[in-house]
């Protein structure tokens, strides 16, 4: 009983230093991206045929911004709605440094839902296998 014990706890050890690892390497990632205000200067939407009639419409927005470094750019952004925004709105924006041209309304990372469950799953599973482990331990002294 007491080697289920100590699985159970180092498991949950493990899954929990997972999720700070997993944590911080997400910060770090995200506090790359500059943010600033951008101006939506196009607005148009398309009929995109899918496998599967009835087609679906697309909105594409251009919007251009000033770097820090004062360089304008220009970029598109697909949203897969009919956006509430009309020309001339002021838009928050993320952009990398390194690639300013790859600007975005939402610096997510790739796949980054799924991370964001894994690692609340894994938060979760970490403590309830702590929580299971210190039991068990408690269990088999009595």
């Amino acid at each position: 009983m007491k080697q289920f014990s100590l699985f159970f706890v180092c498991l949950g050890i493990v899954l929990l230093a997972f999720t700070i690892v997993g944590r911080k390497r997400w910060r770090t990632e995200r506090s790359r991206f500059y943010q600033t205000v951008g101006t939506l200067i196009d607005k148009r939407t398309e009929s995109v045929l899918g496998d599967i009639p009835p087609s679906t419409a697309v909105t594409f927005l251009t919007i251009r911004f000033v770097t820090t470094i004062g360089q304008t750019l220009e970029f598109v952004e697909q949203s897969p709605q009919e956006s509430p925004l009309e020309i001339g709105d002021e838009i928050r924006i993320f952009y990398d440094p390194a690639q300013p041209e790859s600007a975005t309304l939402s610096p997510a990372l790739t796949g980054s839902n799924l991370l964001s469950l894994l690692a609340i799953s894994a938060m979760t599973g970490g403590i309830l296998c702590v929580l299971l482990g210190l039991f068990l331990f408690a269990a088999s002294q009595g």
